[in-house]
């Protein structure tokens, strides 16, 4: 008995350890250039619900990267890196050139990927004083534009009047402007991977249409049908009970999640223990 379970473990170790590099690789994007897009502005002034003007508004230039960090069953999360912006400011919006370097997070993802939220991290570079860093949250907002494109707010919180805000909207450009949610996978994230009873899986249909998602067991039978109907783009949470078609328990071993949507097919190994 004791050298039955010992192999099992044995071999649930193997499968774990060729599954986690594979999910890994499959959150984990190359980072991707973006630049600043008309209608991103630096402002800095009063704001609602105080009845006073906004004192300084002009355009930002520059760019940053994006990468994807990771994927849970709700949001994909992004980290912003070599962020370069030049923006005019002073008391007129325009007497001096300031620069804000720095990095930050960017999250998108919800219902059909309505929610978003950035969070920067900068360093200003102002003629008139010492570099000074600056953090700014956009808090959980909706969605303005269509992923990869960025379109958010985000504020600095000075007080209860006076804020500082810039607003980034930007694009992937040249050779890399595709867009980095999508990472040629349709099973994007497995929950907890090995599981004993329950499992609550990512799935993205790159395109509105007819998915497919099961579970087989490793004959190939289909063990439960999580998924078949017509869907939206982008990200859609399911969930396994762990329980097949009938309502009974498969048991313990190895299984596979089988997906389909339009042309794409994608597969992933999932272990259920004792």
């Amino acid at each position: 008995m004791r050298t039955a379970a010992a192999k099992f473990l044995i071999g649930t170790l193997a499968v774990l350890g060729a599954a986690v590099p594979s999910l890994l690789r499959a959150q984990i994007s190359d980072p991707v250039p973006y630049r600043m897009a008309p209608g991103s502005v630096q402002e800095y002034g009063c704001f609602g619900p105080c009845a006073c003007a906004v004192i300084i508004s002009g355009p930002v230039t520059g760019s940053f990267a994006l990468y994807r960090t990771s994927v849970d069953p709700l949001y994909s999360h992004y980290a912003l890196i070599d962020i370069n912006w030049t923006y005019a400011t002073g008391d007129t919006g325009t007497e001096f050139t300031a620069h804000a370097t720095g990095r930050g997070t960017y999250d998108i993802g919800g219902e059909v990927a309505t929610m978003q939220r950035m969070t920067l991290d900068l360093l200003i570079d102002d003629p008139r004083l010492p570099p000074f860093p600056q953090h700014y949250d956009s808090g959980l907002v909706p969605v303005h534009a269509t992923f990869p494109a960025i379109d958010v707010e985000t504020h600095l919180k000075i007080d209860s009047c006076r804020d500082s805000v810039f607003r980034v909207v930007a694009k992937p450009f040249g050779a890399a402007a595709v867009e980095p949610g999508w990472s040629g996978r349709l099973i994007r994230a497995t929950t907890p991977n090995p599981l004993r009873s329950e499992l609550d899986i990512l799935f993205e249909a790159p395109a509105a249409g007819h998915a497919r998602v099961e579970i087989m067991d490793l004959h190939g039978r289909r063990v439960a049908s999580l998924l078949d109907g017509e869907v939206g783009a982008g990200l859609h949470s399911l969930h396994w009970n762990g329980h097949n078609a009938a309502g009974a328990d498969p048991g313990a071993g190895i299984f596979w999640i089988e997906a389909w949507a339009g042309s794409r097919t994608d597969h992933e190994r999932i272990v259920r223990l004792r």
